[in-house]
């Protein structure tokens, strides 16, 4: 699956991924490929994608947004 973070003035992420978490206003997800398409707000917390290689990606945000639909999942952040 594909997978673009944004913070508020730049791209921190773009890439291939095997899975990513989110903090969600709801609790924590985990989104994996074929996931159902969703919008869902953010709140503070860590944002982790793990690559093919297994890899972790880590990041920390405020707030924020995300799409979710079977082409990409995009997350827009601060």
């Amino acid at each position: 699956m594909f997978i673009r973070i944004f913070s508020i003035d730049k791209e921190i992420y773009s890439g291939d991924a095997d899975s990513l978490t989110l903090p969600s206003a709801d609790g924590q997800i985990t989104v994996l490929k074929n996931h159902l398409p969703i919008i869902s707000l953010l709140k503070s917390g860590k944002i982790t994608v793990r690559n093919k290689d297994k890899k972790d990606f880590e990041y920390h945000i405020k707030n924020g947004f995300t799409e979710i639909n079977t082409e990409m999942i995009t997350v827009l952040a601060e």
